[in-house]
């Protein structure tokens, strides 16, 4: 799928487009999209395929009862009585969201037939948006003042907070993360955005 995916006419003509409208604007986000690749890692590429070999969740997705989310998405949607959120860094690691807007790409998800009804709320990785755990989980009421996951977390963790702070992680795969401050950097072909 992910082959066909950046081999069709479709994908061709967006990068081309996003090359043209880099050239007339030098907005950095065309630029980047200009040279975006599918890869087997990207969600956006599973959920294509889910949607394509089972059409009753595009069916059931219109009538409001499908939802999709990432591993803290599932967490916060069963503690919060349903809550239908991710935070920021969790969704750019769907191929789904505009780092540059930071919104999902609603119009890249039109295109390619995913619906956005189905996507969690937005937010922050910290503050008072995600409440308290559902007392009937545990038995008391207990607050969740952050959600966080996987190399965003280890940035954290590893006290990456000051702009130019880099951080590498080796194991079952090579993360290089580089905490860019405000500034969106230019990702270099080969690494994935």
């Amino acid at each position: 799928m992910v082959n066909s995916l950046n081999d069709s006419y479709l994908t061709k003509a967006l990068k081309i487009s996003a090359k043209v409208l880099y050239y007339l604007t030098r907005y950095q986000k065309f630029l980047t999209a200009s040279g975006f690749k599918f890869e087997n890692i990207h969600v956006i590429v599973k959920l294509m395929w889910v949607l394509k070999e089972y059409p009753q969740i595009v069916a059931d997705a219109k009538k409001g009862e499908v939802a999709f989310g990432t591993l803290d998405t599932w967490l916060l949607y069963k503690f919060h009585d349903k809550m239908h959120m991710t935070d920021y860094s969790s969704a750019s690691a769907t191929a789904m969201f505009d780092p540059f807007q930071m919104t999902w790409m609603y119009p890249v998800l039109r295109i390619l037939g995913i619906p956005s009804s189905i996507l969690p709320e937005l937010c922050d990785s910290s503050g008072n948006h995600f409440e308290d755990i559902s007392p009937s989980i545990f038995g008391v009421s207990i607050p969740i003042r952050a959600s966080i996951a996987d190399q965003p977390a280890s940035m954290f963790g590893s006290y990456c907070l000051k702009e130019g702070s880099v951080k590498i992680t080796l194991g079952t795969g090579a993360f290089l993360n580089l905490n860019s401050g405000k500034a969106l950097p230019h990702l270099f072909m080969g690494f994935l955005q």
